[in-house]
C-alpha cells in the first residue's frame, strides 16, 4: 500500500509539472494575455503545496521538483 501511494503521488507531481510546464509556455507565448499569468501562478502553488513539510511523502515532492524549480529560474 505504501510503495502504490508514493508512486500514485509521483505520478501526480509530475503531471503537475507538465501542467506548470504547459502554463509557462502559454505564459511566455501569449504575455498580453493576463490570464495566463494567473493560470501559472495556479499551477506553481498547487506544485509547491506537495512540498509542504506536513505532507506525505514531502521529502519525496522535493526531489521530483527541485531540478524542475532550478531550471526555472
Amino acid at each position: 500500500a505504501l510503495v502504490r501511494r508514493r508512486g500514485e503521488l509521483a505520478k501526480r507531481i509530475r503531471a503537475q509539472i507538465e501542467r506548470v510546464k504547459e502554463a509557462h509556455l502559454n505564459m511566455t507565448e501569449f504575455q498580453s494575455v493576463p490570464r495566463f499569468k494567473e493560470v501559472l501562478r495556479r499551477e506553481l502553488k498547487i506544485l509547491k503545496e506537495f512540498r509542504a513539510p506536513q505532507k506525505e511523502f514531502a521529502a519525496m515532492a522535493r526531489q521530483l521538483t527541485d531540478e524542475f524549480f532550478r531550471s526555472m529560474r
